[in-house]
């Protein structure tokens, strides 16, 4: 039986929500879930709470639609909560790491600056890269090839970069060659996905 990919991605992100928020739950937060069977939902999957702390999070299924999370970053910022976008991806059969590969992305996405993230703002700031997985590695000689796909984070800012006006977590794919010392050869290849950023500033608009 060949199973519907829709159907696999309401579950896994079910599931991811039901793991994130016990999580959360057991280092203290109170948490609550947003309503997935109401049409056109503006609550994000989960919204913690410890103290004065206030975090968003938005649960998305690697290759779906950025479904929701335009919302949900809105949502946090007119709260001044913290945005942060997990990426769930089902398992594949192949498993690689590259030891040092979030910092290694970090540096290639912030210098220079990919296109992507230095069209949203006066100066944009590559804060870190987390939720890496890796779909190939490919050694030959002295070089090293790695695709796969991320989340990077970056604070926007404005006048002349002086002035913050939000932190966005976006995710993004690479193709990535190494020379036998681990630096970023010109040929590497970085596609970040700001759709939900430009999602959000449309729908304030509206």
């Amino acid at each position: 039986m060949k199973f519907d990919p829709a159907i696999l991605t309401r579950h896994l992100e079910a599931a991811a929500i039901e793991q994130v928020g016990e999580e959360l739950q057991r280092q203290g937060y109170s948490v609550e879930t947003g309503d997935h069977a109401e049409p056109g939902r503006t609550h994000p999957d989960l919204v913690a709470k410890r103290g004065e702390e206030l975090v968003v999070y938005e649960i998305k299924v690697g290759g779906s639609p950025s479904r929701g999370m335009a919302q949900a970053a809105r949502y946090a910022r007119d709260r001044g909560a913290k945005f942060e976008l997990i990426v769930v991806r089902p398992p594949k059969a192949v498993h690689a790491e590259v030891d040092g590969i979030e910092r290694i992305l970090e540096d290639a996405l912030g210098d220079p600056l990919a296109p992507e993230l230095a069209a949203l703002s006066v100066r944009t700031r590559v804060n870190h890269v987390a939720d890496v997985e890796i779909n190939r590695v490919e050694v030959s000689g002295s070089d090293i090839s790695v695709e796969g796909s991320g989340v990077v984070s970056a604070t926007l800012t404005a006048d002349a970069g002086s002035l913050d006006i939000a932190t966005v977590a976006l995710p993004f794919t690479f193709s990535l060659h190494l020379d036998r010392d681990r630096k970023v050869q010109p040929d590497s290849e970085f596609h970040v996905d700001t759709s939900s950023w430009y999602e959000d500033q449309g729908d304030g608009a509206a």
